[in-house]
């Protein structure tokens, strides 16, 4: 069930679940968002030190994590995302969002940031992103 929708030309990005993911369609590509992985998509420099040990990354976001709302912004052809329980809005544009989901076009099994084509046999549960390097994988 989609909440929310807003289009930008050919690409959209919607509420769905009840905030628990959000739908990026670009095309004839669609894709399910988990709502963690948007999160951690903006992480703010405060949540995130680049010298700390990056373990302490995946315990920066809630297992829990719920989207409030998407509104885009078609003077910076962006979205800003709010998360319930935070007051602050978050921007993706298009580049960052079409970058991460760039990884499932291809041929074989269904590609996400924690089973990439270099690495098949990897298997991490996406929805908890528990593994150091499946967060690791994930942000870079």
């Amino acid at each position: 069930m989609l909440d929310q929708a807003l289009k930008s030309d050919s690409v959209s990005l919607c509420v769905a679940e009840s905030g628990a993911a959000a739908v990026f369609d670009r095309g004839e590509f669609s894709r399910r968002v988990p709502a963690r992985w948007l999160r951690m998509m903006v992480l703010s420099v405060e949540e995130s030190d680049s010298f700390a040990p990056r373990p302490a990354l995946s315990t920066v976001i809630p297992t829990d994590v719920r989207l409030r709302s998407i509104s885009y912004l078609e003077e910076f052809d962006a979205w800003d995302v709010q998360f319930e329980g935070e007051n602050q809005l978050f921007r993706i544009d298009r580049d960052r969002l079409g970058a991460s989901s760039d990884m499932l076009l291809g041929d074989g099994p269904e590609q996400t940031p924690f089973n990439s084509s270099d690495q098949p046999n990897r298997q991490i549960d996406s929805e908890t992103l528990e593994s150091p390097a499946a967060v690791r994988s994930f942000l870079d």
